[in-house]
């Protein structure tokens, strides 16, 4: 999301994660409901940063996300 700040991407990110697990599925046999439940992990350049790497910003998104599912799972975390 560019442009936007990381507490903004963390507040979308929550809405998205929210949203997903209002929604439930049948099942194969329609017998019961199924949820989903995401974890997310957020990375952010900072506006001041001259550089930072497409790799560095994903593996940033990536151990915010392991935080995400060590802390309780069905949550967003920042790095």
């Amino acid at each position: 999301m560019p442009q936007t700040k990381a507490e903004e991407a963390l507040k979308i990110a929550e809405r998205i994660r929210a949203s997903i697990t209002k929604i439930s599925f049948a099942s194969i046999n329609n017998e019961e409901e199924l949820q989903v439940h995401i974890s997310g992990g957020v990375g952010s350049v900072a506006s001041d940063a001259e550089h930072q790497s497409l790799d560095g910003l994903i593996h940033q998104a990536d151990m915010a996300l392991y935080e995400a599912k060590h802390s309780g799972r069905n949550r967003v975390c920042a790095a």
